[in-house]
């Protein structure tokens, strides 16, 4: 009796640890980190929707890049086209080009052994948000999302493709991956060149930046804005902008659990008419995220929004669109730990030319994805309705 009592004390007191150094970790982050909206740049837009066309133009531009490719990553894998990757940036150190690399601390699978290797080709390598007492809780979970690639300061980008097979559909697991990446020319890379010295300054590596890093851009066709969240922010932007809807809203995100305020501000607007559309994946990746879903996703549904699981293998874009004129193109997923953890970055497509190829990719996969039901929730079964209330209790850390 007295064990099993020492036990539980000892528990909750565990517990009760994680509980406050994970609120104070929190309230430190948004004090020290505010998000930042970039002015108003005027580039030239590509989307990648599929692995082969990302991974395709990303070696062919930093095989032909002639200053400097700097990259973040969340998750690098050691995998076959990590090795390839890895085995390219080595061939471009070795001529001169400067080589950086920043990956998650959680996120990178790259061993010690590899790491030596790319630092004795000339490669400057960090890892991004290391875990540090006193707050050693919230600063595990606290994790940089970003994925942004900089060529030669001219060429730029930014979305949802990590450095893995799976990302080109080579995992049977999930079969084909569809994800957005943005690639852009000219103007508005600077910004991207400016989050990755942040980030990479925030890991511990001091760096000179060179008259190469910023070139003079030309400017392109399409405005876009960039939106850097470190954990606060995304969320209030995302209610404000859904508030603005008028006829149609389309979202596309591998996670949903966004929490009660955004939740509410779907409904609403599903009530006042707004045509709502939201494609998620009907595979998981994680334990527990999509159970986490699930209750959400009931309530949706019940109030008229449209649901679908993309069943032609994994979805991980993350997009959102308005009314057909507004839309975004972001590392941020549809969930808690993005809105109010993670440290991501957003674009924002501000005219109807480039947001209609988006909307164009986002209705082509809606059709041959399944419509979720009221009726075929219900036939979930007991084992599932259990994992939903235990993925209820951390959806904070889902």
């Amino acid at each position: 009796m007295k064990i099993a009592l020492t036990i539980a004390i000892l528990l909750i007191a565990v517990i009760v640890y994680l509980r406050i150094d994970f609120l104070v970790g929190l309230a430190r982050l948004r004090k020290q980190h505010l998000p930042e909206i970039q002015d108003e740049r005027h580039t030239s837009t590509f989307l990648l929707a599929t692995g082969e066309d990302f991974f395709e133009k990303l070696f062919a531009d930093i095989e032909a890049s002639r200053h400097h490719v700097h990259m973040i990553f969340y998750i690098f894998k050691e995998d076959h086209i990590g090795t390839r990757l890895i085995e390219l940036l080595e061939k471009k150190a070795n001529e001169g080009i400067d080589i950086k690399l920043l990956v998650d601390w959680v996120g990178s699978k790259l061993s010690r052994k590899t790491i030596k290797r790319l630092q004795e080709a000339g490669i400057v390598f960090a890892k991004s948000h290391t875990p540090r007492f006193p707050t050693f809780f919230f600063s595990l979970n606290h994790r940089n999302h970003r994925k942004i690639t900089v060529i030669d300061g001219k060429i730029g980008y930014l979305g949802g493709f990590n450095v893995g097979d799976e990302y080109l559909g080579r995992n049977p697991r999930f079969g084909f991956w569809r994800d957005f990446h943005m690639r852009f020319e000219g103007d508005g890379v600077q910004d991207l060149q400016d989050q990755f010295f942040a980030d990479l300054a925030l890991a511990g590596i001091n760096n000179q930046q060179k008259k190469s890093d910023y070139p003079v851009l030309e400017q392109g066709p399409h405005p876009v804005r960039f939106f850097t969240t470190n954990g606060t922010g995304l969320e209030s932007l995302l209610l404000e902008r859904l508030k603005e809807a008028k006829h149609s809203i389309l979202l596309g995100s591998p996670y949903y659990v966004p929490g009660e305020t955004v939740q509410e501000a779907l409904i609403q607007a599903s009530q006042n008419g707004i045509e709502i559309s939201l494609l998620l994946p009907q595979k998981s990746d994680h334990p527990l995220v999509k159970e986490g879903s699930m209750g959400y996703i009931q309530r949706l549904i019940e109030s008229g929004v449209s649901v679908y699981h993309y069943d032609q293998g994994f979805y991980h874009a993350k997009a959102l669109v308005i009314d057909q004129s507004f839309g975004w193109i972001s590392t941020a997923n549809l969930d808690k730990r993005s809105f109010h953890l993670n440290s991501e970055m957003t674009c924002l497509l501000e005219n109807e030319a480039t947001v209609s190829v988006v909307v164009t990719r986002m209705l082509r996969d809606i059709e041959i994805s399944e419509k979720l039901t009221t009726q075929s929730l219900k036939q979930r079964g007991l084992y599932s309705k259990a994992k939903e209330q235990l993925a209820g209790m951390v959806s904070g850390l889902l």
